[in-house]
C-alpha cells in the first residue's frame, strides 16, 4: 500500500542506519566506561584504607583505651586491630578485582602517643593493572600517590 504523497515516514534503510551509529557508538564507548568504573572503585578503596588508616593513627595518639591502634592488610581484607594486632577490631572486604598488591599480611601499627610507626608502603590495585600508593612514614603521615 502506497502512502499520500502529503504524509512522511522513515524507510527501512533510515532506521537500519540509525542502528547501525547506535550500535558502533555503544560498541567504543561501552569498555570506556568499564573502565572507569574500574579506576573509580580503585580510587575509593585507596580513599576507604587511608580514611581507616587516618582513624587508627588518631585514636593511638588520644591513646584510646591506653593502646596502640593500627591497621592489617591481606590480599582481599584490611581491618582495623589494637594491641599491636593481636585484637582485630574490624574487617572491611575488597572487592571488584582490587586487592593489596604489596603489603598483604603486614600491619601498620601507631604508637600510642606519638603516632609513631615502622615506615611501611601498601599497594592496592589490579593484578597486572592500575596500582595507587599509600605510603606511611615514621611519623605517622600518610600519603597516596595515584
Amino acid at each position: 500500500m502506497l502512502l499520500p504523497l502529503n504524509q512522511k515516514a522513515f524507510t527501512l534503510i533510515e532506521l537500519l542506519v540509525v542502528m547501525s551509529i547506535v550500535g558502533i557508538i555503544s560498541a567504543v564507548g561501552f569498555p570506556a566506561f568499564a573502565a572507569m568504573q574500574k579506576n573509580i572503585s580503585l580510587k575509593n578503596y585507596t580513599k576507604e584504607i587511608v580514611s581507616n588508616l587516618r582513624h587508627a593513627h588518631n585514636l593511638a595518639v588520644a591513646s584510646q583505651d591506653g593502646e596502640n591502634h593500627g591497621i592489617y592488610f591481606l590480599e582481599k581484607e584490611y581491618g582495623t586491630c589494637e594491641q599491636n594486632c593481636t585484637i582485630h577490631t574490624a574487617a572491611y572486604d575488597i572487592a571488584n578485582g582490587v586487592e593489596v598488591l604489596q603489603g598483604s599480611g603486614d600491619s601498620v601499627i601507631f604508637d600510642r602517643l606519638t603516632g609513631n610507626t615502622s615506615a611501611q608502603t601498601i599497594v592496592v590495585g589490579f593484578d597486572g593493572g592500575k596500582q595507587n600508593t599509600i605510603v606511611i612514614d615514621a611519623s605517622g603521615r600518610i600519603t597516596t600517590l595515584y
